[in-house]
């Protein structure tokens, strides 16, 4: 795109595509990014190109993107209205999850650039879809290590990494291990697609980790 002949590519791009949409734009490398801007964007004599991302999931690094790529083409933007309903989680999770960031304040991502948004519930997940008890299951459980025991003289230091993500681990296994052994006796159902409550199943369950393979260690 950058080379003799492109002006004549970009121009037959547009020619071809009126418009270019980018989703899960928070994935896009800064060389993808040059080429959408150059060819549908600021380089182009009418620009129309837009973009859908989320700067909270490129901490993933997903194929290479990466957030300045995402904050760098949102200074170049004109603002859309964020995305307003959440038609995947229960009302409950979407109010704890709101509680947790209005706690962390505008720094909960360090970047003031990145901001946490209030969405709605889009009505199709009810706080009732999980039931454990026969009771809506918590949305959200936050979960703390014991204070490590003192040393010999008197001292507590915090638990290294190492025995954190150990600590971490037994927990998530225990917690995850509770909700199979309530599914088994028909205390921890789901609402399926077809309106049936059926107990929980192992493939119901994801477990988010640092690395791949720190799941062997679950």
């Amino acid at each position: 795109i950058e080379g003799p002949g492109g002006d004549a590519l970009a121009a037959q791009l547009r020619a071809q595509y009126a418009v270019a949409l980018v989703d899960e734009f928070q994935d896009t490398d800064p060389r993808q990014w040059r080429i959408f801007d150059r060819v549908f964007g600021s380089g182009a004599p009418s620009p129309a190109l837009f973009v859908i991302g989320d700067p909270k999931q490129a901490i993933y690094g997903f194929r290479g993107g990466d957030v300045e790529t995402y904050l760098a083409a949102k200074q170049s933007a004109e603002d859309a209205p964020p995305l307003s309903a959440n038609f995947r989680s229960r009302p409950a999770l979407l109010q704890a999850v709101q509680a947790l960031y209005a706690q962390a304040g505008e720094t909960a991502f360090l970047d003031t650039r990145i901001r946490f948004h209030e969405v709605t519930p889009g009505g199709t997940r009810n706080d009732d879809d999980f039931l454990r008890n026969a009771v809506a299951a918590p949305a959200l459980t936050l979960w703390q290590a014991l204070t490590p025991e003192p040393d010999a003289r008197g001292n507590t230091k915090p638990h290294s990494a190492g025995t954190s993500r150990e600590l971490a681990t037994a927990a998530c296994t225990a917690a995850i291990h509770a909700v199979l052994s309530d599914a088994r006796q028909g205390s921890a159902t789901l609402q399926r697609k077809d309106s049936r409550a059926t107990p929980v199943q192992p493939g119901d369950i994801a477990v988010l980790l640092h690395r791949n393979a720190d799941i062997d260690t679950l």
